[in-house]
């Protein structure tokens, strides 16, 4: 309940993919978190940070200015997200998470094309743990 409807293939067609509530995540990748993570709001909510950046990162690849912005969002919500899941279990969850994301050719380019844009050395450091968190804290949600 309250998930939008499956995109399908049709979400597939662009790099944006559907977005049909507005929400800043595509439908088939909110979809998955809500699947993936039923029991846990906290881990939803640090997924949907990072999906967020990164669909900014895979969007901005003719923008350096915006490729460097959404690299520094990726940071924050992967250090909000190990704060949630832990380091150990990042690794994993980031790998599923990532599988999800880039899960056409033309994603996988553009994922390719933004990271060239970013310079040789990129340099931010997010604020630590639930500090990373935007929007949310981590700390009134239940697991």
């Amino acid at each position: 309940p309250g998930l939008p409807p499956d995109p399908d293939e049709a979400g597939k067609a662009t790099i944006e993919g559907i977005d049909s509530n507005g929400n800043g995540v595509r439908d088939d990748i909110e979809r998955w978190i809500a699947v993936k993570y039923p029991n846990s709001e906290k881990t939803r909510a640090g997924l949907v940070q990072e999906a967020r950046a990164f669909q900014k990162a895979l969007t901005s690849v003719q923008d350096t200015p915006s490729a460097s912005a959404a690299f520094d969002e990726i940071a924050m919500g992967t250090e909000c997200l190990s704060y949630l899941v832990g380091p150990y279990q990042m690794r994993e969850v980031d790998k599923a998470f990532l599988t999800q994301m880039l899960n056409t050719s033309g994603r996988i380019r553009a994922n390719h094309a933004w990271q060239n844009l970013l310079p040789a050395v990129q340099s931010y450091s997010p604020p630590d743990g639930k500090a990373a968190c935007i929007g949310f804290d981590p700390d009134t949600l239940p697991n």
